[in-house]
């Protein structure tokens, strides 16, 4: 997995002195860890695809990751979003599990169930730049321009965010105060406003080269088929590795060796879902 920097959002360390105030750090470092597990389930997904993820902000109710990248597939791109709000499912259900096999388990992890269900059921609101904003993204992008795509995706994003605070002012006229709403709400206006990339990914491509070898670099070995993509070749890649690829047909014959420079050539070919062979004759 490539180096993925973590960066702390001001917004975050207001929410987390709120939590202290309150006596609730445990929860609050409970529901940070678990924000973190369910991007770092996008980082994994991004990687088994080509992509990685370049840095991580920590903000209230998640955490957003940034990159860039011009030529992920819309397929990918929701695939990606989904899986981060599946591993937060997945976690849940886990410790849910446990509570049949060791009851005595319960009072120590409701809390990491309840912060899981919450991660999961939140990201996946369809309001920009949440999880489910984000696979809406990607749906609208195969049926609009994508610059529209983005403009209403993050118009329900605002509308949302509009909606959390209205309810936070209404939770004070009704003396049941709930800053959480408030806090929600300036972190779904904050991600429409100050995120400026439209995609958080970044083709492997962009840190697998030769670069300076006066320290030497790793170059993994790697036997395929004749069929294997450049796509499922990116997701062979290993950060600050070459790669040296031996291509096999179906009668288990060598039918083609792939030198770590002949493999930046063949990622740097823009049709991700090509095969291997066929643009190494084309680029010949």
């Amino acid at each position: 997995m490539a180096k993925l920097k973590f960066v702390i959002h001001p917004l975050f360390i207001i929410f987390g002195i709120y939590f202290a105030l309150l006596g609730k750090v445990y929860s609050f470092l409970i529901f940070t860890l678990s924000a973190v597990i369910h991007e770092l389930g996008h980082s994994l997904a991004a990687e088994s695809r080509g992509y990685h993820l370049k840095r991580l902000v920590l903000m209230p109710y998640g955490a957003v990751i940034y990159g860039d990248t011009t030529d992920m597939p819309y397929k990918d791109e929701a695939i990606i979003a989904l899986t981060g709000p599946m591993v937060s499912l997945f976690i849940a259900l886990l410790l849910v599990s446990l509570w049949w096999l060791i009851p005595e388990a319960y009072p120590y992890t409701e809390i990491c169930v309840l912060a899981n269900l919450t991660i999961a059921t939140v990201n996946l609101l369809p309001a920009y730049p949440l999880d489910g904003g984000r696979i809406l993204y990607a749906m609208l992008s195969c049926y609009v321009k994508r610059k529209t795509a983005l403009k209403i995706c993050k118009g329900m994003g605002v509308a949302v965010a509009v909606i959390l605070v209205l309810l936070f002012i209404y939770s004070i006229i009704i003396k049941t105060v709930n800053v959480s709403l408030l806090f929600f709400g300036l972190f779904v206006l904050f991600g429409n406003i100050f995120v400026s990339k439209e995609n958080r990914y970044e083709r492997i491509l962009s840190y697998f080269r030769l670069g300076d070898l006066s320290r030497g670099k790793k170059v993994n070995k790697i036997a395929v088929n004749d069929r294997v993509t450049v796509k499922q070749l990116q997701g062979l890649l290993r950060y600050g590795e070459l790669l040296e690829v031996y291509v096999y047909n179906d009668e288990g014959r060598k039918i083609l060796t792939l030198y770590p420079e002949d493999v930046i050539k063949i990622l740097s070919d823009s049709n991700l879902y090509s095969s291997v062979t066929a643009v190494w004759k084309k680029l010949r």
